[in-house]
């Protein structure tokens, strides 16, 4: 799978995220006038020196810190 990873140009990575966000926007009843993201990220520890790991002085540990997307009118993970 990791062979895969690099495949998309940039114009399929764009094609992909037009589709995502139309997805999302037909979830709808009727497409918001606006939209209010909430973007935080979460500590996630791990255990010794794993790879992709970094340290950090906020929470004084070695982590991983994955982001989360909602959209503060629903609380719904957003695009």
């Amino acid at each position: 799978m990791s062979r895969w990873e690099n495949a998309p140009d940039l114009r399929s990575v764009i094609r992909l995220g037009r589709v995502l966000l139309d997805l999302w926007l037909v979830s709808y009843p009727v497409p918001p006038a606006e939209v209010t993201l909430d973007i935080d990220d979460t500590c996630d520890v791990v255990h010794g020196h794993q790879q992709l790991s970094l340290f950090n002085a906020h929470y004084d540990e070695r982590c991983f810190l994955p982001i989360h997307v909602y959209d503060t009118a629903t609380g719904r993970l957003g695009v």
